[in-house]
């Protein structure tokens, strides 16, 4: 008897979508994406998208009086809070040890490594180590907790896709939101969580209530909680002798504080997160330099607290951060981001970035100029120093003759002896002194695969004939840019050499040849999230 076929030409086993669906977060959070949804489902001015949502909800068993909910909550900080409450179910948890046996072999790669450089006479049984390691994760319940969260949440965002399928043949709108809808909603009894989302907006419910967030925010819980597994896990495996106290302790504490914090100040709490790193710095320099270098800390504390009411002086968070070795400080202030990311207002940032790009300041011409000649003095004696010999220059009608002389006999221009003989050399004495090209221009050569994809839009030239048409032909929009030229690693792949050689406009740049390079790019300002100042 046959095996049953599982893939045809007309029923594949997987979905294309689901083949390409990209479960890293990497895109800002938009305040105005659920504001818009919002006010469109108070309305009832609502399509195809807000319809599934709501019938996912029907499924998820999440009310869907639209006014109790919230937009834009933070809900993070309560589920991980939530996820740290729940009991351990069974030590013997498959996924469990697939983490540990994944860390093990890392540990045993990387340590074995570093074995290689060492004293055999300073190395230790690295199969007791390993041993000691994994028996310490696995007696940690805080990881327990994440790994059993962790399979949860990989259900959920495994499930994500479906809602991104086309339409089916013959298959009409009700028949579409239906299907999909039955399969777009996750339900936890244990983190006392339910979702449900749509292609672009999520439903999240914890115990605090209901909020209507982007759809991206799923990712982002899951990546986060992810985030925090890797920390625990780092922190199991040092032992008590690398930072001289138990680190595994003192991460649990932070990471419980710190979402507090995040829960408590919502979106007020990423200006607490953002200067994190300068309050660690500034309680160092406290620690080792004592009162006298306290301004620092002072003064980052005096605007956070007058930005979001929080004050760090005598709240736990300072106490956890002064307990804490210098080291660990430094380890500490890295782990700002493990909450998650601030919802970005786009018009305010936008406003904000206009005016300060077309504010009038007045820049003292006098200094520019006399920054200028400190840079030749400097370029000229660190050539010297590094070449044995003056890089090409050309003086001009009055140039200082001891200055001449210098460059004539290889001389340093700060040196007393030639001063004394020649004449003293001022700063003053370089306006009058060109630097010639000294090195050739190291091509670096097929650099476009290099540029960040997501940062170079369309060719100057072709933006302007969509929004600045030359007839009436052009403004009734039936020019299309082509879409390959669209990304770079796009334009690189798809154009022949000839199109994406940028050597000429290196060429042009370098000769100065501003009119030449006007066409050039048009560069987008992204929002990124890795990126919360």
């Amino acid at each position: 008897m046959g095996v049953e076929p599982t893939m045809s030409q007309r029923q594949v086993s997987f979905a294309p979508h689901e083949l390409i669906f990209d479960k890293k977060f990497d895109v800002a959070l938009r305040l105005s994406q659920a504001e818009v949804v919002y006010a469109k489902l108070t309305s009832d001015n609502i399509d195809i998208d807000e319809k599934v949502l709501l019938r996912a909800c029907r499924h998820a068993g999440i009310s869907r009086d639209i006014k109790a909910w919230r937009v834009n909550y933070h809900a993070f900080p309560e589920i991980y809070l939530a996820c740290i409450s729940l009991p351990i179910a069974s030590r013997a948890d498959n996924h469990m040890m697939t983490v540990i046996n994944v860390m093990s072999l890392v540990a045993e790669c990387q340590i074995g490594w570093n074995f290689n450089c060492m004293k055999s006479s300073l190395q230790v049984s690295l199969s007791s180590y390993i041993q000691q390691m994994r028996d310490r994760v696995h007696s940690t319940h805080s990881i327990h907790k994440l790994v059993t969260v962790k399979k949860l949440l990989d259900d959920l965002v495994r499930k994500i896709p479906v809602v991104d399928g086309p339409r089916q043949r013959e298959e009409t709108q009700d028949d579409y939101i239906a299907r999909v809808a039955k399969l777009s909603f996750f339900h936890s009894p244990q983190l006392g969580l339910s979702v449900a989302w749509s292609r672009r907006s999520c439903v999240i419910r914890t115990a605090s209530g209901i909020t209507l967030l982007p759809r991206s925010y799923i990712l982002l819980v899951h990546n986060k909680m992810m985030d925090i597994l890797s920390v625990l896990v780092y922190a199991a495996l040092c032992p008590p002798q690398i930072y001289s106290l138990d680190l595994l302790s003192i991460t649990e504490k932070f990471v419980f504080e710190w979402m507090t914090l995040a829960q408590q100040f919502q979106q007020k709490f990423f200006d607490i997160s953002k200067v994190w790193e300068g309050i660690c710095i500034g309680e160092s320099l406290y620690e080792v330099e004592g009162e006298g270098n306290r301004e620092f800390l002072r003064t980052i504390n005096a605007g956070l607290y007058e930005k979001t009411g929080f004050l760090y002086e005598g709240s736990h968070l300072r106490q956890l951060c002064r307990s804490a070795p210098l080291a660990v400080k430094h380890e500490l202030s890295c782990l700002s981001k493990i909450a998650g990311h601030p919802f970005v207002d786009m018009e305010l940032t936008a406003e904000t970035l206009r005016i300060k790009v077309t504010e009038d300041k007045f820049i003292n011409i006098g200094k520019v100029e006399r920054a200028k000649l400190y840079a030749t003095e400097s370029f000229i004696r660190e050539y010297r120093k590094r070449e044995g010999k003056w890089p090409p220059v050309q003086f001009q009608l009055g140039a200082n003759p001891s200055l001449i002389a210098a460059r004539d006999q290889n001389k340093d221009p700060k040196n007393i002896t030639h001063h004394k003989q020649y004449g003293a050399i001022r700063i003053a004495d370089y306006a009058l002194v060109n630097l010639l090209p000294c090195l050739e221009f190291d091509w670096v050569e097929n650099f476009v695969p290099f540029i960040k994809d997501r940062t170079v839009s369309f060719l100057r030239d072709e933006v302007l004939k969509v929004y600045f048409p030359e007839d009436e032909e052009d403004s009734e929009g039936k020019y299309r840019p082509d879409w390959s030229q669209t990304r770079a690693l796009l334009l690189y792949l798809l154009w022949p050499n000839d199109v994406t050689d940028h050597k000429e406009y290196m060429k042009q740049f370098v000769a100065g040849e501003w009119d030449l390079i006007c066409p050039y790019l048009v560069i987008r300002l992204v929002p990124k999230e890795r990126n919360i100042r």
